[in-house]
């Protein structure tokens, strides 16, 4: 479902990324498969995960996807995190739009330059496809509001469309589903009309699977896991790779990236100078790609300029699902012992490599309890 289109130029907002994210290769699904049956385990948690069903946790929602709208390249997502400002009446949301066929063309004509921009370049670029964003249209958005905090204010004038839908209260919190009126949208070709309808007419599909739940914040939901679930996949040079990683060392942290995320680029030089010197105390770093499908030769690319050693995996569904659903945020680390349970609080962006050998240090000390 849902194309990620440069959420790095949004300020405030996370990727929204889903099951079936973005463009897939079939010859990389047949292998994944193929490592899946590896264990009951793991196959009983393939089948669990393995559904229509949309979940935020940290918002405290979930819908089915429809047909039409799973791996469609068309609909761009946000998620808009949980604010824990008492004071802010906006709690948080997921807005999801069209992308006019003609404006994708630009972005994929924009981005199809492969080589590194200058820093002057660069800049360009996001002002350009900062122009074309306002070339989305809305369609539908789930808005969150603090109902203590929210007061007399109009949900209309809030979400600036024409209908919204309340979905329910769970905890203080209202639920609202926002969308336009298709009749008063514009300037869209009778190719990307037509698209747009095809989505449109699943708005009221989509409300009636609205399922409400208490929020879990993403430190809490990680720190629940308990144990980083069972999995076979593969690293980014295609080697195989499986949980039995962590009984090879004491301690392993476990650094989650993004290809689009500047500071998890940027914090990869300090972190193979950290497992350069973690690595003699039998504490390994490992990496996850958390958008590798479709971006896996820029994840080499970045690798190789960052000189990193460590391994990096391409998330099976297993990964993808049963722990980056509960990311909210690149770079994230945890840090889990020879068995796999995870250990101490989980570190959400990044850090230097003086703090990450501090954090290390002292977890290494709770393993040692």
């Amino acid at each position: 479902m849902l194309k990620k289109i440069l959420v790095t130029l949004l300020i405030g907002t996370v990727a929204f990324t889903t099951i079936g994210c973005g463009k897939s290769n079939s010859k990389a699904k047949e292998k994944q498969d193929v490592k899946i049956e590896k264990t009951n385990e793991e196959i009983a948690l393939v089948e669990d995960l393995q559904s229509d069903t949309f979940k935020m946790n940290a918002l405290g929602f979930s819908f089915v996807q429809p047909e039409s709208w799973k791996d469609n390249e068309y609909i761009d997502g946000l998620v808009l995190g949980a604010s824990e400002d008492k004071n802010d009446f906006f709690y948080g949301g997921v807005q999801l739009s069209f992308v006019p066929k003609e404006t994708m063309a630009k972005m994929e004509i924009m981005m199809a330059d492969n080589k590194q921009p200058s820093e002057e370049d660069s800049r360009k670029l996001q002002e350009e496809f900062m122009k074309l964003f306002n070339d989305f249209k809305p369609l539908v958005h789930f808005n969150i509001y603090k109902k203590d905090v929210l007061a007399k204010k109009s949900i209309a004038s809030l979400s600036n469309l024409k209908n919204n839908v309340s979905l329910g209260e769970k905890d203080n919190l209202i639920y609202y589903l926002s969308y336009p009126n298709k009749e008063d949208l514009t300037e869209l070709s009778v190719e990307s009309q037509k698209m747009y309808d095809v989505l449109y007419s699943e708005i009221e599909n989509v409300k009636t699977s609205v399922k409400i739940f208490k929020p879990i914040l993403p430190k809490y939901a990680i720190k629940a896991i308990n144990t980083f679930p069972p999995f076979h996949a593969q690293d980014i040079n295609g080697n195989d790779v499986s949980n039995t990683i962590f009984s090879e060392s004491k301690l392993t942290m476990i650094n989650v990236w993004g290809t689009f995320c500047g500071p998890c680029i940027n914090e990869m030089p300090d972190l193979q100078k950290l497992y350069d010197v973690v690595k003699k105390e039998n504490v390994n770093i490992v990496g996850i790609i958390g958008d590798a499908e479709g971006n896996e030769q820029t994840a080499k690319d970045i690798i190789t300029k960052t000189k990193v050693a460590y391994v990096n995996i391409v998330p099976n569904i297993v990964i993808q699902n049963a722990f980056l659903e509960d990311i909210s945020a690149y770079p994230t680390s945890i840090f889990v012992d020879a068995k796999g349970n995870i250990v101490g609080d989980p570190i959400i962006g990044a850090r230097s490599e003086k703090e990450y050998k501090e954090i290390i240090m002292k977890t290494l000390k709770i393993i040692g309890k």
